[in-house]
């Protein structure tokens, strides 16, 4: 590969600072090697030839600034970098000229036939929007009345330089932002997140709208939901409550969420008593009304005195449905 040969000689003086769209740079046209440095990506695009079974292959690579070969990811146009261009020179001489606003590269070199141009266009990184909303909207489905439902809203700059967040307009009720990491500016390539609530006290359609205004533009997010009135639902994780293999007098513990995932109050009446070496050890459920969303925990305790398998359960009442939690545990 015929890089350096004739870098420093026959009158190539280095980069040229040159601002004409179709200027060839550093050794332009010389024997061997011919480069273009891109300002705007920061790439070194080189086009250089090697001998090759008795005529010479033209090349075309692009370098960063470090000496790095870019990787064919980020070239649109490339498949492979190196990337060869033809095998029918008939000698060194390859000649570079680029086109900074097509981002083509335009090689030359002489064929057996004579002069040859080839064009390689979309010399240039993917594009990505500079914002990125995700997703486009927030669809909450059906949700209970008195509930509460939240789902994120992301912003990511996709750019070199931050994205400045000029405004969000807010949703109207039953819908509100309970978060907003976004501030005033997005950093580059970084991401923020806005959290919309949703808390309907009525059965109804709810549509509404969180606008985003950027210095990239504007996007809304529309919303959608539909409340209806639901009566309590009783959860409990986990189920069931499995403590593996348990060293014999040992006595580990293990908690029970009990949480109420519906739309009005749920009432636990009663929380009872496991055994078979299974203990209750802390009980912050039993007589106790959960609101919509809210959560209490049970403790159970394991003390496994010979080697075999143990099961035992508990009930747990609520004027939603009766619950049974089935424990298991092995001694060893």
């Amino acid at each position: 590969m015929n890089l350096g040969l004739y870098i420093g000689s026959n009158d190539c003086d280095g980069i040229v600072d040159c601002d004409d769209s179709s200027c060839t740079s550093i050794c332009g046209g010389l024997i061997g090697l011919s480069v273009y440095f891109d300002k705007e990506e920061q790439w070194l695009i080189m086009a250089y030839t090697e001998p090759s079974a008795g005529s010479y292959s033209v090349y075309l690579m692009v370098m960063d600034t470090e000496g790095n070969l870019v990787p064919v990811e980020s070239i649109v146009g490339l498949t492979i970098n190196p990337y060869k261009v033809a095998d029918d020179a008939i000698n060194q001489v390859v000649g570079l000229a680029f086109d900074s606003e097509s981002r083509t590269a335009k090689i030359s070199y002489i064929g057996a036939s004579g002069m040859k141009l080839i064009q390689v266009p979309n010399i240039s990184p993917p594009c990505a929007p500079d914002m990125e909303v995700t997703p486009a909207s927030l669809l909450f489905n059906t949700v209970c009345t008195g509930s509460i439902t939240i789902k994120t809203i992301t912003i990511c700059n996709n750019r070199n330089y931050p994205l400045n967040i000029l405004s969000i307009a807010p949703p109207v009720a039953p819908y509100s932002i309970s978060r907003n990491t976004c501030g005033s500016t997005v950093a580059p390539q970084a991401c923020c997140e806005i959290d919309v609530r949703l808390s309907p006290s009525s059965a109804n359609t709810y549509n509404s709208s969180v606008g985003i205004d950027t210095d990239d533009g504007f996007t809304t997010v529309g919303l959608s939901a539909t409340a209806q009135g639901c009566g309590p639902k009783i959860q409990v994780t986990p189920n069931p409550l499995d403590f593996g293999s348990v060293k014999l007098y040992t006595t580990p513990t293990k908690t029970v969420t009990v949480s109420n995932t519906g739309g009005t109050n749920l009432s636990i009446t009663m929380v009872g008593y496991p055994s078979n070496y299974f203990y209750k050890i802390q009980d912050n459920c039993a007589s106790k009304t959960l609101a919509p969303g809210a959560s209490c925990s049970i403790s159970i305790m394991f003390y496994p005195w010979k080697v075999a398998t143990f099961t035992s359960s508990f009930v747990i009442n609520s004027n939603d449905v009766n619950v049974t939690v089935n424990l298991t545990g092995k001694g060893y």
